[in-house]
């Protein structure tokens, strides 16, 4: 299966928003944080991953807790809609789980994010005194 990769043709973000347990929001940002991420960023890979089906989630048998807060990300358009049809199909009650069940997975180390950076960065810095390449 080819890798995920974030979408490049839609840039439309909405603020999206749903109800997760609080650890699991802090934990996630956390990670997040040690890996150079914002959180709103790595939740985006994650259904992306989800989307390309990388990512496989099978509806949870535990109940959700009630130390439940409000949060929100913004999440392109097309991820987020595109996500909702599968959750959908999958059989998850809906996007809020959806969110909790890739963070929880995140934070406990099951799924995974490898962020690859490619291409070629010119050095235009110069020497004190000496005009930048342009």
């Amino acid at each position: 299966m080819p890798a995920a990769t974030s979408p490049q043709d839609d840039t439309t973000s909405t603020r999206r928003n749903f109800s997760i347990e609080e650890a699991v929001w802090a934990a996630a940002q956390d990670k997040a944080k040690n890996q150079g991420l914002v959180i709103t960023r790595a939740l985006e890979y994650l259904l992306v991953g989800y989307i390309a089906g990388t990512i496989t989630i099978t509806p949870p048998a535990f109940t959700y807790g009630r130390d439940r807060v409000r949060r929100s990300a913004d999440i392109t358009d097309s991820t987020w809609n595109t996500a909702d049809n599968r959750r959908k199909t999958d059989g998850l009650r809906s996007m809020a789980a959806l969110v909790e069940l890739l963070l929880r997975g995140y934070v406990d180390g099951t799924i995974t994010l490898t962020v690859i950076a490619a291409g070629h960065a010119r050095d235009t810095a110069a020497p004190a005194g000496r005009k930048a390449a342009a």
